[in-house]
């Protein structure tokens, strides 16, 4: 399961310089100095704005509060991210043991097509028609917006990377191959949402960006804290679905005295005793990535001039949802406890009028 809360679920750590930008499409591109966009590309990039508008979440409304400048690098990153995510996610996980045997090779195969179209928009080098459908949509906007830029292919080969993982059905046999896991199931989205907060966009469109580390490593902690705390909100929801779809490591699951079957059983019956264990475990594990995740966001903030202040309070949103599951865990497996939409909106507000 790769998230897109933050963006998202992807993985390898983001260039953050590239040699060269290409400045010149095929069909697609900026007119002067001014976005004077050809018709093609305006249409891709309502038709990004409106998918995105359509699926409110932490992360889309945050997109809301982004400079007019930037969203057009948002809209159709997030779009790509989404759509492979539920195909994979959904359309495949989704599948009893023998359609998943036998679409496997099909859904690994359109996982690398799409991995080729994503490298090619970010590189501003995507034809448009290359792809079909949706997809032709999506990197058609992608490409003239983040392919004028210095993102580099890291979230989307680490995206692409988690997804294979995905449709292997690789085993998480411990917390460091969560981790690995993560680096493309949530770091790599969140990446891409601290480029567009910390680059600066042209006139033109094209955007550059000048920060101390990768913006990976200013994304990991918040993308893992979000993370496990989804993990926890969501258990019961994600027990009710098949074992493919749990995401925490065997070694975690054993040392808490559980299997992802008894962890299912446990979960469906609200068996708050039997989680106990659990969910102390990632806890502690969470509230170690979020103390990172301050000091990280931090000195990101500091490095963009407040630009980055909005990622702030998303991460007071998450922090009041792992207080609320801390507090009362019972109350979240019955589906309580959950941080409601006017205090996520003001807590987002409120980090983007500090930026």
């Amino acid at each position: 399961m790769v998230t897109t809360h933050i963006t998202a679920r992807c993985r390898d750590r983001v260039v953050s310089g590239r040699s060269s930008p290409c400045g010149a499409h095929s069909s697609v591109g900026f007119e002067g100095n001014e976005m004077g966009l050809a018709p093609d590309v305006k249409a891709a990039q309502a038709w990004c704005e409106a998918f995105v508008a359509a699926r409110p979440s932490n992360v889309t409304r945050l997109a809301g509060l982004l400079p007019a400048r930037k969203r057009p690098l948002f809209y159709p990153a997030y779009c790509a991210m989404r759509v492979i995510d539920d195909e994979v996610d959904e359309g495949f996980l989704g599948q009893g043991d023998a359609g998943r045997a036998a679409s496997r090779g099909a859904m690994a195969t359109r996982v690398e097509a799409w991995r080729s179209f994503a490298l090619d928009a970010v590189a501003g080098t995507y034809n448009s028609g290359s792809a079909s459908g949706d997809d032709d949509t999506i990197f058609t906007a992608m490409n003239a917006s983040l392919g004028t830029g210095e993102m580099g292919p890291g979230p989307w080969n680490g995206l692409a990377d988690a997804m294979q993982r995905d449709v292997e059905e690789r085993p998480l046999a411990t917390w460091g191959d969560f981790l690995d896991y993560t680096e493309g199931a949530a770091v790599a989205p969140a990446s891409v949402f601290v480029y567009i907060l910390a680059c600066d966009v042209k006139r033109d469109g094209s955007s550059r960006l000048s920060l101390n580390r990768d913006c990976a490593d200013y994304a990991r902690h918040l993308a893992i804290f979000s993370y496990l705390v989804h993990i926890l909100r969501d258990l019961k929801a994600d027990a009710e679905r098949a074992p493919q779809h749990l995401t925490l490591p065997d070694d975690l699951l054993a040392e808490s005295g559980l299997s992802k079957m008894s962890l299912q059983r446990a979960a469906r019956s609200s068996d708050e005793a039997a989680l106990a264990p659990l969910v102390g475990t990632i806890a502690i594990l969470t509230e170690r990535h979020h103390e990172q995740t301050i000091r990280d966001l931090a000195d990101l903030n500091d490095e963009t001039g407040g630009d980055a202040a909005m990622l702030m309070g998303l991460a007071e949103v998450y922090s009041q949802q792992f207080d609320a599951i801390r507090a009362d865990f019972g109350r979240v497996l019955e589906g309580g406890g959950v941080v409601d939409m006017a205090t996520v909106d003001r807590l987002l507000t409120s980090g983007s009028s500090r930026s």
